[in-house]
């Protein structure tokens, strides 16, 4: 498709703002021009115990390291001590699981 410069200008006027002959807005309903504004009810949140909880979860989740190390120590402890073994059934057991149900890790 070859852009020309009317289909740039019919753009720019699709894209810009309505042009209209209405006067400007005046001020909102039950408010009088020179007055000061009367103070509006204002919207409230009330956050349940339950989203207290999973906000109080979320920030112990942060502070989690994501590395464990101790676990990474004593794994290679055992591979240097050639104690390491490998169980084949549940290394096939977590790929078909993640094949079928998705790994959220790589999500």
């Amino acid at each position: 498709m070859q852009v020309t410069p009317k289909d740039q200008t019919t753009m720019v006027e699709l894209y810009s703002p309505a042009k209209t002959d209405r006067p400007a807005a005046g001020p909102p309903a039950g408010e009088v021009p020179g007055r000061p504004a009367v103070a509006r009810d204002r919207d409230t949140v009330e956050l349940n115990d339950a989203t207290a909880r999973f906000q109080e979860a979320r920030e112990t989740i942060r502070t989690l390291p994501d590395i464990r190390e101790e676990k990474v120590a004593a794994l290679k402890a055992q591979i240097e001590a050639g104690t390491y073994a490998i169980q084949p059934e549940r290394v096939a057991a977590k790929l078909i699981r993640d094949a079928l149900l998705g790994d959220p890790s790589t999500e």
